[in-house]
């Protein structure tokens, strides 16, 4: 005959026996459909236009219209993605809005800016490989009341993402691509406001060398390119 407290604790480790060998339950509230922004500068051009404020919009429509055709190898499947968006800094008497274009191909961005600046008209874009993430972390963990089943409570946080070499190729042939569309509006605009005006195409390169960088180093880049959007 097995004694009341020999049964008892024998209960008590089939107990939890059967809690440690059932399986979790994971409860997380989701994740943010976009991934988060860190990023990475590479390369960039610009441009003043003198006396060319009052065609901004011109100019302005006639770009959007090139990037609304975008197309990869000419598959519609492989279209890149292009919007804009409505971005805030803090200026020297507060609060300042802009609105900036932006092109998306895999891990790679494209900010395209076209802003007037007195009577002139300032184009220009910079490009940046996205190395943030979502990563899952766990918040508590334990039995739930009511089902006595075992449950890990998660949310997601800000990560990094190690990049590869086909990252680089999506970001460049973006920026590229970029490239051609504002150099080809520039070029016509130019010549049919018969501006005698020259203006340098070449991009500045940025360093390649610096996307390989370990992830301690990668976490810092939250602080040196910062957009804030609406």
């Amino acid at each position: 005959m097995i004694a009341p407290g020999l049964a008892l604790l024998t209960s008590g480790l089939a107990g939890l026996y059967y809690v440690y060998r059932s399986p979790t339950l994971v409860r997380n509230a989701g994740k943010p459909v976009a991934e988060p922004r860190y990023l990475r500068y590479l390369d960039s051009w610009q441009t003043v236009l003198f006396d060319a404020r009052d065609d901004a919009e011109l100019v302005r429509q006639r770009v959007m219209a090139l990037f609304g055709v975008a197309r990869f190898n000419g598959a519609r499947e492989k279209q890149f993605a292009v919007g804009t968006e409505r971005i805030w800094h803090w200026g020297l008497d507060g609060k300042v809005e802009r609105v900036q274009i932006v092109l998306r191909h895999g891990r790679g961005l494209v900010y395209c800016q076209i802003h007037q600046y007195g009577s002139d008209l300032y184009v220009g874009w910079d490009a940046h490989l996205n190395v943030g993430t979502w990563v899952e972390k766990e918040v508590a963990r334990g039995v739930d009341k009511l089902t006595g089943q075992r449950i890990k409570l998660t949310t997601v946080t800000h990560g990094v993402q190690n990049t590869s070499e086909y990252d680089l190729v999506d970001v460049n042939c973006l920026l590229e691509w970029t490239h051609a569309q504002v150099t080809k509006v520039l070029k016509r605009y130019i010549e049919e406001r018969k501006i005698d005006q020259e203006i340098d195409f070449r991009i500045i390169r940025g360093d390649r060398q610096s996307t390989r960088e370990t992830d301690e180093k990668k976490k810092t880049l939250k602080d040196r390119f910062l957009r804030r959007k609406d």
